[in-house]
């Protein structure tokens, strides 16, 4: 008994695709910037720059927590969300 394989079409992925344009866009950008650059302060901001990162990764974590306990809040939960929530109408002097 003879089996084939099934013949399966090849994926072509037509020019000028995202991929490649994303690809062209950096591969100019970092031959642009490359000969000005210096391997000593790329290290140097390597270096320094994990305080910025670290400082960063603590307010998006403490807004993250943040958001979630005031959701917990019953005053918050029930606070105006707009502006249109403040306002109150006025009563009918007649019903009254």
């Amino acid at each position: 008994m003879v089996t084939t394989d099934p013949v399966v079409p090849a994926v072509v992925r037509p020019a000028g695709g995202p991929v490649e344009f994303f690809g062209t866009f950096v591969r100019s950008v970092a031959d642009q910037i490359g000969p000005t650059v210096q391997p000593a302060a790329a290290v140097a901001v390597a270096t320094t720059f994990g305080f910025p990162l670290i400082l960063m990764i603590a307010v998006l974590l403490f807004l993250i927590v943040q958001s979630r306990l005031d959701g917990r809040d019953p005053k918050l939960r029930s606070a105006p969300l707009t502006r249109s929530d403040t306002f109150l109408p006025f009563a009918d002097e007649v019903n009254r």
